[in-house]
Order: C-alpha cells, then structure tokens, then sequence
C-alpha cells in the first residue's frame, strides 16, 4: 500500500508532472522522522489499506489516498499548525508537477479537516474522518499502543496539562452520537471505540 508503485500509480491518476519518486522518498522521509511515535509510516500504510477496503468510486478513492499521503507529512509535537503546515507542504509540491488547482484545493480543505475541528458533512469528509480515527475501535492492545505512542510523542507535557487535553478530547469524542460518521465504520469500530475510550478516560482521570 505505500511503496514506490503505489505511489506513482495515483501520481499518474492525478495528472502530476516530473518524477514521482522525488516527492515519494520526501514523504518516506518526513514519516520516517525519529520523534514520530505514531504520526509515522505504520499510520499512513494502516490508513490506506482501510481505504481499500472501502467500496467507494475510484476517483473519490484515489483523492482520499492523495490526502492520506499527505496530511501528517509535517509533524512537529510542540505545533498546534501541523494540520496547516501539511496543507501547505502538500500543495506547493502538487503545484510544483502542475496539478490542477480544483485537486489542490481540495487536498488542503481535506487535510485540515484531520484536525477534526468540526463535524463533517460531506460524505468525503466523513469516510477520511473515520479513517483517521480508526484506531480508536481497534482491539485493547492496538488502542493501549496507540495511546503509549501519543503520550511519548508529547512527552515533553507535564502529566496533568496531558491528561486534561487527552481527556477532553477524548470525552468529546465519546460524546458525540456516533463516533463514526459512515456505516462501514460503525459496523466495524464503534462499539469497541466506546470501550477504548471509556477506559482510556477512566486510565487518565485515576490520581497519581
């Protein structure tokens, strides 16, 4: 899912001049960067193989894989522009091979909504939400890593500022609804999601 095919099959999808295996061995850089605990390879091939199986047009498909690519490609902890800065990265490099503008602007509209600063509406926005937190229904042990590798990513926060930020993150998301907007999703992650996130809540919130 995220070898040099892969990726010069959608640059070719997506109409990009130059060689593709120049911005493919900057993305494997960049996700390769050391302080990366999640935010790194193993996130970007996990999502992509939950797009595949995903039955959805191709097209709509091969954009979600576009944006997949791209949108942790920058990843500072102590950033709160991450989201912005990846948006940025993504379109000056898709600019650069001459990638049409109406592509672009979705990529970075796409990109920020990875930020999960609010609900999505459309339905592409809802698939690429629910495959970002994805990981949240996984099994106990995947969940219990996934939360480890976080807090080591941010482990220059104090204890207690982490924990409030984690919980109320977490807590908003176990507050909505679902916490997954598409079907495919809810049948395959919701329930174990609200575990995870329960006893997560319940982990962070015991005293020291």
């Amino acid at each position: 899912m995220i070898d040099l095919s892969n990726w010069t099959h959608l640059w070719q999808q997506i109409a990009a001049h130059g060689d593709p295996e120049i911005t493919y061995q900057k993305l494997i850089a960049a996700y390769m960067e050391p302080h990366r605990r999640y935010h790194n390879l193993t996130h970007i091939r996990d999502c992509l193989q939950q797009l595949s199986e995903i039955d959805e047009e191709q097209r709509r498909k091969d954009l979600l894989a576009l944006v997949l690519w791209f949108h942790d490609v920058v990843f500072k902890p102590t950033s709160p522009r991450n989201e912005e800065n990846s948006a940025k990265w993504a379109a000056r490099v898709l600019r650069e091979a001459n990638v049409s503008e109406y592509i672009i602007e979705q990529v970075i509209h796409l990109i920020l909504m990875t930020k999960h600063p609010s609900k999505p509406s459309t339905r592409i926005e809802k698939i690429l939400v629910d495959i970002d937190l994805s990981i949240l229904g996984r099994s106990k042990a995947v969940f219990e890593r996934y939360e480890n590798a976080i807090r080591e990513e941010f482990e220059w926060v104090p204890d207690w500022i982490y924990q409030n930020n984690r919980m109320r993150f977490l807590q908003g998301l176990l507050n909505h609804k679902s916490v997954y907007y598409t079907r495919h999703f809810q049948m395959l992650y919701e329930e174990q999601a609200r575990i995870n996130l329960k006893t997560a809540i319940a982990r962070l919130s015991e005293p020291e």
